[in-house]
């Protein structure tokens, strides 16, 4: 398909990807949702090609598009994962390598389970965190935003799997990323429960200036993004305004 051409405003740029690439070898390393032929019969090349976009600094940024577009796959580059084959992605400016993205990001994933270790929740936002003050005051003051007070010291095992996917979003928040990148996190929850996990986490972004990318098939999400973008076979095919 005919990608759009897509010239995002880069005057109030905080990450912006440049004509990256990413194509995966085989069908197995891309995932099953990622077809291996075309109508033609000819092979498809499945990936991310030529992506250029700006995610603004205190925005919200929605990924949309069917299984197999190349969502996950962009945010997996974004985020360090996956290293570009071309192209570059810079942050005020600056390029950035895959271990500054990794170090600066928080992936957070459809199935919180992978995401979660500690014996209890508090132990979760401090692991692998120095207990400084600073630190123990960010992760008191996501335990209030996202209304967890009260199973602060309960095993996230233990919890209700929206519960546990709110922890896994406090657990990335409180580690303080430049950017926060949430892939299907509310494809388990009810309507209600997914309103509430998008609410919070937009606030935190709008109050601290930060850069959030939502992935999701969900429409509800245009309700909370400043831009949606949808993709298709790879490409940026449309962009348009939130509804929020």
């Amino acid at each position: 398909p005919e990608a759009a051409k897509i010239e995002p405003d880069a005057s109030r740029a905080a990450l912006c990807v440049s004509n990256v690439t990413y194509l995966y070898r085989n069908r197995r390393d891309a995932g099953w949702g990622c077809l291996g032929r075309n109508g033609s019969g000819r092979t498809m090349e499945c990936g991310i090609r030529n992506i250029s976009l700006v995610f603004p600094q205190g925005s919200v940024t929605a990924l949309t598009g069917k299984n197999g577009a190349g969502k996950t796959t962009l945010c997996k580059v974004l985020c360090g994962l996956l290293p570009q084959q071309s192209g570059y992605i810079t942050l005020n400016g600056q390029k950035l390598s895959c271990a500054q993205r990794r170090r600066m990001s928080y992936f957070v994933m459809q199935d919180a389970d992978y995401q979660l270790y500690s014996g209890s929740v508090i132990n979760e936002l401090l692991l692998g965190q120095k207990p400084s003050q600073s630190v123990k005051n960010r992760a008191e003051e996501a335990l209030e935003l996202f209304r967890l007070q009260a199973v602060r010291n309960r095993h996230p095992a233990s919890l209700s799997g929206g519960e546990k996917q709110r922890v896994s979003i406090v657990r990335a928040l409180s580690t303080n990323p430049r950017y926060i990148i949430a892939d299907e996190i509310t494809s388990s929850l009810d309507t209600k429960r997914s309103h509430q996990v998008y609410g919070y986490l937009r606030s935190y972004i709008k109050e601290k200036n930060g850069i959030g990318i939502f992935v999701s098939h969900d429409p509800i999400i245009s309700e909370y993004a400043d831009i949606v973008y949808t993709m298709q076979a790879g490409c940026l095919m449309e962009q348009k305004q939130g509804d929020c």
